[in-house]
């Protein structure tokens, strides 16, 4: 991609920057990445390609937008933390914070981080569901077997309600009655009695009133409070018998019988009734009787204990638990199956309050951030991020570095190549043009020494170094060019490298915020770079002029790596010297056998010249070195 525009001229094109220096060499200027990345030229990260063949650079750099990624964790984390290091500003107008939803909603019941939440909030409400359902059964089964026999259990009058104790004084009792009961409660206080002994009569009289009638009222209670003597409250007493008297003797016997309580009438009255009124409650409840049907849902039979009058600690239970949930992933009806969003609304209903869901609070949050054009960020990747922000400016060599008088972030730099005159670009998370040096912010897997020296050589950050350096003494050098007495270059292009403590921001910790501030100082690693970078430059000039971009042409040789070379001779002098054990120990072994055979065959000799002997009484010889063996 070869764009030969004159950099300076882009400073008067309708792209908003402030510039900090600006000439025919090119210039200097801050400016937004979107704006940066949307002016084709030659970038570090766009001729690196070309260096590995044509297909690779057309791939990566020409074909881009088509081939393009999604950014990467570790891409985000790394914009996040450069603004958060080095623009503070710049950060708050990109990024938004999420609410912290699980402090904020911590205690309530119907908040759920996540679908698993809510899968185990249903889970445990079912099964508190089948302990209601549980206990409704046994309260029904307890009244159906009370019902049946409840009209057994009460056998003593005075227990019947007021409006089942119908029975009767016996006729021949009421004179009797009437008269006792007007001896208990008419009988006026004595007043010539002493003071000692007028006071025990008036408390009893007052008690035996209080027992027996409804005599004692509000005004009669302040009367007595205001009587200070038991002389006084003598005189109440008889002045409140006295008008309760004439109103009884004006009362029939039927009428005067029934103000009479029962336990003190009980005794008058008539037996047979006393019989007769237990048996006719006991016949009306019988009839009342209403058994409870075992095909009722859990629900309709607990109505039908309500009506009843019975367990009233089962209506006492929270009423959402008489509902049973369906829980996320079975089976749906006219969805296939049941969502996050359709077990929130049961839930919702069944405890007639708002249910809150953390993914659509953040998925409403991320609809605002977009709005707004930032990027949501959680609590937990902030702080996170601030921890390693604190980790970089608590090393003394970064901090120094960070801090110099004249930094200026985030600096674009554009110039034409001096061979080709293609426009080329670089952008430093740090310039100083005061004391003519560069920084840049490297976020990292490690930074040991070994590790870093490969994985930054593997990174090209040596390309880096020497192309921005290329650009800022091309435009600072043409800046001073009337200034024979000073040499105007980059003085320093400082990487501060941070290790950081987990794979991702927000992510759980595995080692300490480790932090290196490193340059190139050997002039060879700058030499061979910018070498590097006129080879990558040259070959896509080259590709361009012959209209394709070049793979791997040709027949090439290959070799077997050096390392490689070196283990597979060991493997040949090990199995060589293995191989000359072997042949050694096989030729002692045919020496061996060869000895034995002939020891066999003098023996044969000496047997051929001996009385013959059975074989039973012969040495057993057998095995490899016995006869059969050696044969």
């Amino acid at each position: 991609m070869i764009n030969q525009t004159i950099a300076s001229s882009l400073v008067e094109a309708n792209i908003p920057m402030n510039v900090l220096m600006c000439n025919s060499a090119g210039f200097m200027a801050k400016l937004n990445d979107a704006d940066y990345f949307s002016i084709n030229a030659h970038s570090k990260h766009g001729i690196e390609p070309a260096l590995k063949s044509g297909i690779d650079y057309y791939h990566y750099t020409v074909d881009s937008e088509k081939n393009k990624k999604d950014a990467t964790d570790a891409m985000h984390d790394g914009r996040l933390l450069h603004l958060l290091t080095l623009e503070r500003a710049e950060f708050d107008k990109m990024y938004t914070l999420q609410s912290n939803f699980d402090k904020k909603n911590e205690g309530n019941p119907l908040y759920f981080e996540n679908s698993d939440a809510v899968k185990a909030f249903v889970v445990a409400h079912n099964k508190k569901h089948v302990q209601w359902v549980e206990a409704v059964e046994m309260a029904t089964t307890a009244f159906n077997k009370a019902s049946n026999s409840s009209t057994k259990e009460i056998t003593d009058y005075s227990k019947l309600p007021l409006e089942y104790q119908t029975a009767e004084v016996s006729k021949n009792r009421v004179k009797t009655l009437l008269a006792s009961y007007e001896d208990s409660v008419f009988t006026l206080v004595e007043m010539a009695l002493s003071d000692e002994e007028l006071d025990s009569v008036v408390n009893h009289t007052y008690n035996t009133i209080n027992e027996m009638t409804d005599w004692i009222n509000v005004d009669f209670s302040k009367k007595w409070e205001k009587a200070a003597t038991s002389r006084l409250k003598a005189r109440e007493l008889n002045q409140l018998i006295n008008i309760k008297l004439v109103n009884f003797n004006a009362l029939n016997d039927e009428e005067k019988i029934n103000t009479i309580p029962l336990f003190f009438k009980e005794a008058s009255l008539n037996k047979g009734s006393m019989t007769k009124a237990l048996k006719h409650y006991q016949a009306h409840q019988k009839n009342q009787i209403t058994l409870i049907e075992k095909s009722l849902t859990p629900n309709e039979k607990l109505t039908a204990l309500l009506e009843q009058g019975c367990n009233e600690e089962l209506n006492s239970i929270e009423s959402h638990y008489r509902e049973k949930l369906i829980n996320i992933g079975n089976k749906h009806p006219e969805k296939g199956t049941w969502d996050a969003s359709d077990v929130l609304e049961l839930i919702s209903s069944c405890y007639n309050s708002p249910t809150l869901f953390k993914p659509s609070l953040v998925e409403s949050e991320q609809a605002q951030a977009e709005r707004e054009n930032k990027k949501l960020i959680t609590p937990e990747i902030l702080e996170h991020a601030n921890t390693i922000v604190q980790a970089i400016y608590e090393c003394p060599e970064a901090k120094k570095w960070l801090q110099l008088d004249g930094n200026e972030f985030e600096i674009g730099m554009f110039w034409n190549d001096e061979k080709t005159g293609d426009l080329c670009k670089g952008k430093a998370d740090v310039v100083n043009l005061i004391y003519n040096i560069m920084i840049d912010l490297k976020f990292v897997r490690t930074v040991d020494y070994d590790r870093l020296d490969r994985d930054s050589g593997a990174l090209n950050y040596h390309i880096q170094d020497a192309m921005y350096r290329r650009g800022f003494n091309q435009i600072l050098s043409k800046e001073h060019e009337g200034n024979a007495d000073e040499e105007h270059k980059l003085n320093k292009f400082i990487f501060i490298v941070v290790e950081k403590d987990a794979p991702k921001l927000g992510a759980q910790t595995t080692k300490p915020i480790r932090v290196r501030v490193v340059e190139y100082t050997d002039p060879c690693d700058i030499e061979r770079a910018e070498q590097l970078i006129d080879a990558a430059i040259w070959r896509i000039n080259k590709w361009s002029t012959l209209g394709y971009y070049e793979g791997f042409n040709g027949l090439a040789s290959i070799q077997v790596p050096v390392y490689q070379r070196k283990q597979e001779n060991n493997l040949l002098d090990l199995i060589s010297l293995e191989k000359q054990t072997w042949d050694k120990e096989q030729e002692e072994h045919a020496k061996a056998e060869s000895a034995n055979v002939d020891n066999v065959d003098s023996e044969k000799e000496s047997l051929d010249s001996t009385p013959l002997v059975t074989t039973n009484h012969l040495p057993e010889i057998g095995g490899l070195w016995g006869p059969l063996g050696a044969q």
